[in-house]
C-alpha cells in the first residue's frame, strides 16, 4: 500500500512511530493522496510503546501529532466508529431474558462508556425500595405493551 501511495503522491509524509496505526489512504481531487491513520491505534501505540499513561499518550498525541503542521501531504488520522463492538453490546443485552434485561443495567453502559473511552463512574445500586419500584414501573409498562 506504501508503494502504491508512493506513486500516487511521492510527497506524502508519515507520522513516524505509528506504522501499525496505517488504515490506508485518502484522497479527492482537490488534495493530495496522504496516509491515514487511526487516531486511538496511535495512542494505543504511545501506551505500550512508550509506557505512557492513556491520558498522558492522548496528550502527547494531540500537541506533538495532531499538533504538527506537515503542509498538504502531511498525513491525516481519523477516529473510527466503534459501531460493531457498541452493537454486539446492545445485541448481547437484547439477548438476555428475564430480570436479566431489567432496567436496572449498569453493565450495558460502562461497556459502551469504555468502548468509547467515557469515564463512567460505578452507579452503585440505588436503596431498595427505590430500586423496588423501578422494577415495579419496569414491569407495568413491558406487560402494558403486550396488552
Amino acid at each position: 500500500m506504501l508503494d502504491e501511495l508512493n506513486e500516487i503522491n511521492p510527497k506524502a509524509l508519515a507520522a513516524d512511530g505509528f506504522e501499525g496505526a496505517v488504515i490506508g489512504y485518502v484522497e479527492n481531487h482537490h488534495h493530495p493522496a496522504v496516509l491515514l491513520y487511526d487516531s486511538e491505534e496511535c495512542i494505543r501505540i504511545l501506551v505500550e510503546r512508550d509506557g505512557m499513561s492513556e491520558e498522558d499518550a492522548r496528550e502527547y498525541f494531540e500537541i506533538n501529532t495532531l499538533g504538527a503542521y506537515m503542509g498538504e501531504n502531511g498525513p491525516l488520522f481519523m477516529n473510527p466508529l466503534r459501531t460493531d463492538a457498541a452493537k454486539a453490546i446492545i445485541q448481547e443485552w437484547i439477548a438476555k431474558q428475564g430480570h436479566n434485561r431489567c432496567w436496572y443495567y449498569p453493565d450495558l453502559f460502562r461497556q459502551l462508556a469504555d468502548l468509547f473511552g467515557i469515564e463512567c463512574p460505578d452507579p452503585g445500586l440505588p436503596p431498595e425500595e427505590e430500586f423496588k419500584k423501578g422494577c415495579d414501573q419496569y414491569r407495568q409498562e413491558e406487560y402494558s405493551k403486550k396488552q
